[in-house]
């Protein structure tokens, strides 16, 4: 896991020593510089195998790939529906969830936090709530930031009200969920 340094603020006549200058400047710069070009700690993981979640009941969506993970922030066979955030502060979450075609009904995603994969647990960070169109397809991508603290995960669950099972695109860009740090 990237440990985000902490600074400390030197006061008047404090000596610049060689060690004070290692743990305040240059493992900051270092932080800045990490992780391949990437530097925040980022997660971008997606489901690649069928789902199709039943009418009118939430569903948890279980990621089983990863398009990058630079921080541990996911495990496909531990918790594979959480992307868990090592680190305090604000983050950027990004989410999609694409359906096959049906126009009948509506759509309804939430990103939670910490809700322990019950889709009424935890925090609830984002939703939408959407009808689908009359030619019955279906997709929508979010994002959002958000002050976490070091340990909270998240996990994406969605609903659909077609009248019967509908199934879920698969792949990277149709259903995912990401996060990467910006500040503390």
């Amino acid at each position: 896991m990237a440990t985000i340094p902490v600074e400390s603020t030197a006061a008047a006549g404090t000596k610049i020593t060689a060690s004070w200058a290692n743990s305040n400047v240059v493992d900051a710069v270092n932080f800045l510089l990490a992780a391949g070009g990437n530097p925040r700690p980022f997660a971008s993981v997606y489901r690649s195998a069928a789902l199709s979640p039943a009418n009118a009941t939430f569903t948890l969506i279980s990621f089983d790939a990863e398009v990058e993970d630079n921080d541990y922030m996911h495990d496909n066979s531990t918790n594979p529906s959480r992307v868990t955030l090592w680190n305090d502060g604000i983050w950027q979450v990004t989410y999609g969830i694409a359906f096959a075609s049906s126009a009948t009904g509506r759509r309804i995603g939430q990103v939670r936090s910490n809700a322990g994969g019950l889709s009424g647990g935890g925090t609830f960070q984002q939703q939408f709530n959407v009808a689908t169109s009359p030619s019955g397809t279906f997709a929508h991508q979010g994002i959002f930031a958000a002050r976490f603290i070091a340990g909270d995960y998240l996990e994406l669950f969605v609903e659909q009200q077609s009248g019967g099972a509908l199934a879920i695109q698969t792949g990277a860009g149709f259903n995912f969920l990401s996060a990467m740090w910006l500040s503390s």
